[in-house]
């Protein structure tokens, strides 16, 4: 089995269930545990690198933690959330390694269950209001809807205020599901994206007429199957 290389801590709730799941699923398969190499950032640094400071730095960040993984054996490497994603094919070109985009897995997953093609996101701000979620699924002839900025400020809120510190309350779930059905009637779309790792840890039951799809549960399956 290929080692399992995460870079996690964004946030530690989301890593945990990483961490959780993988054991699980390889346990299930194989009946070993896998061999996980773990580094963990500071979810509120890494927010500030990200919303302040060039690209490019960034980039450096996460690079410089991809090699330490490398030097540490890992084979498959992973980034436990959405938001870095937006430089996911950055690193891609400068690593040999298998790193496994959580955008790419969960369009393979979502042409698969979305009758009509329209799909809505939900994640942090910086999630919602770029383009990466949208130019990956358009790959896959995929719509992708975002909330008005009113909404994404909540969502956002909800997410670094409560969820990142776990904190899940049912008010905030109430609010999180109501975006979700006014999309579903604004834009006519017939699944949503947990385009967050931790949404899917207090999005756990689904609405009437609306497809989920747990980034956090795709990626994990794709890390299982290409470790294995």
């Amino acid at each position: 089995m290929k080692k399992i290389g995460l870079i996690g801590g964004l946030t530690p709730e989301a890593t945990q269930e990483y961490y959780r799941l993988i054991n699980k699923m390889v346990l299930e398969e194989t009946g070993h545990f896998p061999e996980i190499i773990l580094i963990s950032l500071d979810l509120f640094a890494t927010k500030k690198v990200t919303l302040e400071k060039p690209r490019e730095t960034l980039i450096e960040l996460f690079i410089d933690r991809i090699r330490k993984l490398e030097y540490a054996g890992a084979e498959i490497i992973a980034i436990t959330a959405n938001t870095p994603h937006t430089i996911f094919y950055d690193l891609k070109t400068l690593t040999q390694k298998n790193l496994i985009s959580i955008v790419e897995e969960t369009a393979k997953v979502a042409q698969n269950i979305s009758s009509n093609k329209r799909i809505a996101l939900l994640g942090t701000k910086f999630t919602m209001s770029n383009s990466f979620y949208q130019d990956c699924f358009a790959g896959f002839g995929l719509q992708v809807f975002v909330p008005s900025e009113k909404d994404q400020q909540i969502i956002d809120t909800i997410i670094f205020d409560e969820l990142a510190i776990g904190i899940f309350k049912d008010e905030s779930r109430r609010v999180l599901e109501n975006i979700i059905i006014g999309m579903k009637k604004e834009f006519d779309v017939d699944t949503s994206i947990l385009g967050c790792t931790e949404l899917p840890l207090i999005l756990k039951k689904k609405l009437p007429g609306i497809n989920y799809l747990d980034t956090l549960q795709i990626h994990v399956n794709s890390i299982v199957r290409n470790s294995l």
